[in-house]
């Protein structure tokens, strides 16, 4: 009997450690990003939440606000990957500048880079 691959399996499996692992670990790096441009004298109006962790939830609400049509928004593929079409929030966490104010200050300081540090250690 040849095995068979469990592609929708696999698919559920990707999905499950990356909210259950790796979304925490952009949540710390977005919040230390956060605190540090706090810190640095910007305004907690302009400042929070500048970095954020990205989700599926913010990004439609990002890509409908900006006209896209509800029903495609955020639905960006990549290439197929698993027995579905990849799309660009499945299989990673991410965090984003999502103010203006927050890409000015990761480009004076580099924040994302400098705090990226702490997503290391165990899962």
């Amino acid at each position: 009997m040849p095995l068979t691959w469990n592609e929708e399996g696999w698919d559920t499996t990707l999905k499950g450690i990356v909210r259950e692992f790796l979304d925490p670990k952009a949540e710390v790096i977005a919040n230390a990003c956060n605190r540090e441009m706090l810190e640095a004298g910007n305004s907690e109006r302009d400042a929070a939440p500048g970095y954020r962790a990205g989700t599926q939830d913010e990004k439609r609400a990002i890509a409908v606000a900006g006209g896209a049509d509800e029903d495609d928004a955020g639905e960006g593929t990549y290439g197929q990957e698993g027995a579905k079409l990849l799309k660009h929030h499945d299989y990673r966490a991410t965090v984003i500048t999502a103010t203006n104010s927050a890409k000015y200050d990761n480009a004076q300081h580099n924040r994302l880079v400098n705090n990226l540090h702490l997503a290391e250690g165990t899962l």
